[in-house]
């Protein structure tokens, strides 16, 4: 590999385009501080796919251990599809759009859920099925997309779309993971601040 090419990855997934994304967030953090409030004391569910799942299970265990090395108190968090039988079992029986949304219902019954479903598209079928479970509910729902003219954006009560606030509407998918991240990140500590406000 040469050192132009090693300049150019560099670039794609280390550059300008990510640097915006991250800007936008920053300058954002207000919007995820009414996110904050209103997800916070509340069981989550988080629905994702791929490297939106792996996010989802990021988010689960900051919520779970926290960011700092002080100790809290556990906060309530579910990453729907982690468990294997559940999806192989849904899958099979139901088809790939329902298996977030059937192992979904019955949580999303408790009215203390909220819903945070993350989608670099927006229209990932089976993301947008446990958004309507929650819609139909009456449950909050957090998108964190890349966009904000996407289905899912539609379906919810705030979106994060971290494409958008950066004016990136041609965003790469690895871009907007790491504006994601960055927003999980802030949003846990946020939801902290809610929970456990520093004298």
């Amino acid at each position: 590999m040469t050192e132009r090419e090693v300049e150019l990855l560099a670039e794609r997934y280390a550059g300008a385009e990510v640097q915006a994304i991250l800007d936008g967030v920053r300058r954002h953090a207000g919007e995820l501080a009414e996110v904050a409030a209103v997800l916070a004391g509340r069981f989550l569910l988080l629905a994702g796919n791929g490297g939106s799942m792996a996010q989802a299970q990021h988010l689960a265990a900051e919520m779970s251990v926290g960011l700092t090395a002080q100790r809290r108190t556990p906060y309530a968090a579910h990453v729907l599809g982690s468990s294997p039988p559940t999806v192989t079992a849904a899958v099979n029986d139901l088809g790939g759009e329902l298996i977030f949304a059937q192992e979904a219902r019955p949580l999303l019954a408790r009215p203390d859920t909220a819903l945070i479903a993350l989608s670099t598209s927006g229209r990932s079928p089976n993301v947008l099925r446990v958004a309507e479970v929650a819609r139909e509910l009456a449950r909050p729902i957090v998108a964190l997309t890349g966009r904000a003219d996407v289905p899912l954006a539609a379906l919810a009560d705030h979106v994060v779309p971290v494409a958008t606030w950066a004016d990136s509407p041609k965003a790469s998918t690895a871009s907007i993971q790491v504006g994601h991240l960055a927003a999980i990140h802030l949003l846990v500590a946020l939801i902290e601040r809610e929970i456990e406000p520093k004298s």
